[in-house]
């Protein structure tokens, strides 16, 4: 498992200030890595970490208190809907977008119940992830369109 953590920014503009922090959670190490290449050149969005195991992002969240966390929707060894309900438990003010390869109806409904702003498609380009992950952050539902038909919301 392993974990990036964020660069310290001495400047500490005024923009970097309003940055949204998000967290990511993904068991692939490549997909934390693009995600954070991603963030850190994404204005208004600033990487506060990435993780590839449950008890690191546990770990995480509690050090970080990020305002989003992109989470991946299956991983081995985590039940991600208790995981989900144990964020917006212990960290109301934080939003979840979720980020899978799976759109099944299952799990983009029961993502939702369990306590996620959002669910978009990995298949989605770059940008399209940011503008998701800026609207959730704002405390915008979001769910990309694909999911959403998959899971009779459109």
């Amino acid at each position: 498992m392993s974990m990036t953590s964020p660069t310290p920014d001495p400047a500490g503009t005024p923009a970097e200030e309003k940055a949204v922090s998000v967290l990511a959670i993904d068991d692939n190490p490549q997909m934390v890595e693009s995600l954070e290449r991603m963030i850190r050149h994404t204005p208004g969005l600033r990487w506060a970490g990435g993780v590839t195991g449950e008890s690191e992002f546990r770990s995480a969240m509690a050090r970080h208190s990020p305002e989003l966390v992109v989470m991946d929707m299956q991983m081995p060894g985590v039940d991600t809907f208790s995981l989900l309900q144990q964020v917006a438990k212990d960290f109301p003010a934080t939003r979840v977008l979720m980020l899978s390869g799976h759109l099944q109806r299952e799990y983009v409904l029961g993502s939702i119940d369990a306590g996620a702003f959002g669910y978009v498609g990995k298949h989605r380009s770059p940008d399209y992830i940011a503008q998701a992950m800026r609207r959730v952050a704002a405390g915008e539902f979001f769910v990309c369109p694909d999911a959403a038909a998959s899971a009779g919301l459109a």
